[in-house]
């Protein structure tokens, strides 16, 4: 596609979406939920809440901006041999990968404490 169709496509699509918002300004639907959440905002200042506290009282879950997966916990493993210890949160740590090449990955699996 040329730079020239691209830009025009985008353009017929903002003009959809400007028409789209302005739908969305006009209903009431958006106004009384406005009106709420401007409510809701006003008395969590007053009582000094944060919306997880919100959704503990009334018994829902708050959603969150995180993404991606949670933190891992460190593990270490101990050579016997050496007594060197590695500490990390991954399996893909550069010494245990030398160790599982000279002492094979079963035995160093063992040296996890």
């Amino acid at each position: 596609m040329s730079v020239i169709t691209t830009y025009h496509n985008k353009l017929v699509e903002m003009d959809r979406l400007k028409a789209e918002i302005d739908r969305l300004k006009n209903s009431e639907e958006l106004k009384d939920a406005l009106a709420f959440q401007a409510d809701l905002e006003k008395l969590m200042d007053k009582y000094s809440k944060s919306a997880k506290d919100v959704a503990a009282i009334v018994g829902g879950e708050v959603a969150t901006t995180k993404t991606g997966r949670s933190k891992r916990t460190p593990s270490t493993w101990v050579n016997p041999h050496t007594g060197e210890k590695v500490v990390t949160a991954g399996g893909n740590h550069k010494t245990l990968k030398e160790w599982r090449e000279e002492y094979g990955a079963e035995e160093v699996a063992k040296w996890k404490e």
